[in-house]
């Protein structure tokens, strides 16, 4: 029986970082296709146009706490809005094109993936990368893996 191996922080951050990316792909084909719109008391959120527009209005008029609506769309790249905006005020809004946060998430991701992907160096173990050299005991003396002579 193998014994019970703890996933470390890297690898952690490397699948947290994976499913961010499929999720910032997902939402940007979703909305090639369609605009999702969710509505709060005080706060909108759109998926529209390769972006996500987060609306806020402090004194909001009287609509209904919680609203979902989704509509057909055909659009080309033409519509998209590649630029971030901002407008910070009452009401205020911020709208995230999500090429951005795939790139900001998307770098250290693949360095991670990369990183996990290295060689060990020959003459070090191949589980935690220990210099082996003068090791005769046949055993990592750092996590305990056997060395095939």
């Amino acid at each position: 029986m193998k014994p019970y191996r703890r996933r470390g922080a890297l690898w952690w951050a490397r699948w947290v970082g994976t499913a961010a990316c499929v999720f910032a792909v997902v939402a940007f084909l979703a909305s090639l296709r369609c605009e999702v719109h969710l509505e709060g008391a005080h706060w909108e959120v759109w998926l529209q146009r390769g972006s996500v527009l987060l609306l806020w209005d402090a004194n909001p008029t009287t609509r209904p706490c919680r609203s979902v609506g989704v509509a057909t769309t055909q659009r080309s790249l033409r519509d998209f809005e590649w630029r971030p905006e901002v407008l910070i005020s009452d009401p205020g809004y911020v709208e995230l094109p999500l090429w951005l946060p795939l790139l900001i998430i998307g770098h250290p991701t693949a360095f991670l993936w990369g990183r996990a992907r290295r060689r060990p160096l020959a003459g070090h173990c191949r589980n935690c990368g220990y210099d082996l050299t003068g090791n005769v005991s046949g055993r990592c003396p750092e996590c305990g893996l056997t060395i095939p002579s």
